[in-house]
């Protein structure tokens, strides 16, 4: 019965979606000079891949918490590039993910791509 709760407990954990309240101030001011740049289009200048990053909005700025929002998965996709230090994201796409049981979302909101630091 322990093990039981115990898993309860952590996928309760795990299909929580993070919400721009979960970061740090100095993550929401680095995100806002962090740059977004669209699979296909990259920008001008060597850069390193840091790390593939993941959003998920499942609409925090809602009580109902039922669909996801493009700018919060946006947001929250520059602020998980501010963590790990990158100075822009590139190759990332957006798209609905419906009836999302993980997040407990009918239609969340997922952002990915390439966290990247310039040299």
């Amino acid at each position: 019965m322990k093990h039981l709760l115990t898993a309860i407990a952590l996928l309760a954990l795990v299909g929580c979606a993070a919400t721009p309240g979960d970061f740090q101030q100095k993550y929401h001011l680095q995100a806002e000079n962090i740059k977004m740049h669209e699979k296909g289009s990259s920008p001008a200048g060597d850069f390193t891949v840091i790390q593939f990053i993941r959003s998920n909005s499942c609409g925090s700025k809602s009580s109902s918490r039922f669909t996801g929002d493009w700018e919060e998965a946006k947001l929250l996709l520059r602020l998980e590039a501010a963590t790990v230090g990158a100075d822009a994201i590139v190759d990332y796409k957006c798209w609905t993910n419906p009836m999302d049981m993980v997040s407990n979302c009918w239609a969340s909101k997922r952002c990915e791509g390439n966290a990247v630091k310039f040299r």
